[in-house]
Formats: structure tokens, C-alpha cells, sequence
């Protein structure tokens, strides 16, 4: 998003609407895919030679759930973006693209969770726990016996 300076006066300027998805540049991500534009609700206020932008921007994205490994849509808020811009003399726009798209993807989750009681993969069969229990035997040893007989003087 390009922010004509000529355009704020002595007020705020607020600015509404939406960036295409290909600014998160995730076409060959095999984990994530943008699946709508990059909504936005700004106020960009001019501040001597600073441009001060604070508001909410939104999209939603295709990820793989770090529990159970299937894919799933979630809806993706930065409620408080809020990002302050030197302004160079003669300088008529100010492009946001990187900084929208930088703000969105730190917001979203290291480890995505499809929903919050997903119940994951078995860890020896790979079996999808959320759709029942797999016939895997719980382990009978004791894991810690060998440090029991462990001797350290």
C-alpha cells in the first residue's frame, strides 16, 4: 500500500481497503498459502517529517496444524499495527507493503493448531488421534530404570 503524503493536510487521513495476497510472497511455501487480500483500516497522521500509522489490518491464511498435520484455514488480526516512518525531503509516497506483511506474519502462530483440543498424531503409529484411539500399546517399562541403576561415584 503506497500512502500519498500530498493527500494528508492538517487532519488525519484515514485509509481503508485491501492489498493483494501476493504480497506475503507465499506461492512456494508448502506450509502456508494466502487465501484473501490483506484487509486494512488506517489512520496515517503527519507528524513534522514523520508519518505515524496505527490501525488493524486482517487476512486469512491456509496452514498445516502442528499437531495433528492437516490443513486448515485460519482467520489472521493485528489489531494495534502501529509503525512510524521517516520522511525524506521531496519524498511524495510512502510504500507499507513490507511492513503490513512483515506485521502479519509475526502475528500468526509458530505452531499453528487447528483447534485448541486437537489431539495430534500417535508417536509410533502416525495415527490421527482426533478421530479415535489407535491400537498401539502404552509403554509397560519404566524409562527412567536405566538412570536408576546408574552409579556416579
Amino acid at each position: 500500500m503506497q500512502i500519498d503524503l500530498r493527500e494528508i493536510k492538517n487532519d488525519a487521513l484515514r485509509l481503508q481497503g485491501e492489498d493483494p495476497a501476493s504480497i506475503f510472497a507465499l506461492e512456494d511455501d508448502p506450509l502456508l498459502k494466502a487465501e484473501s487480500p490483506l484487509k486494512y483500516n488506517l489512520v496515517a497522521t503527519r507528524i513534522l517529517d514523520e508519518l505515524l500509522i496505527k490501525g488493524a489490518l486482517e487476512t486469512e491464511i491456509t496452514c498445516v496444524c502442528s499437531r495433528c498435520a492437516r490443513s486448515f484455514r485460519q482467520m489472521v488480526r493485528e489489531k494495534a499495527f502501529c509503525h512510524m516512518v521517516k520522511i525524506p525531503s521531496g519524498t511524495e509516497y510512502v510504500d507499507l507493503t513490507e511492513e503490513e506483511r512483515e506485521s502479519i506474519l509475526l502475528t500468526f502462530p509458530t505452531y499453528p493448531v487447528c483447534q485448541p483440543g486437537c489431539r495430534g498424531l500417535c508417536s509410533r503409529c502416525g495415527a490421527d488421534l482426533n478421530k479415535g484411539d489407535c491400537s498401539c500399546q502404552p509403554d509397560a517399562e519404566n524409562r527412567w530404570d536405566a538412570l536408576n541403576g546408574l552409579n556416579l561415584k
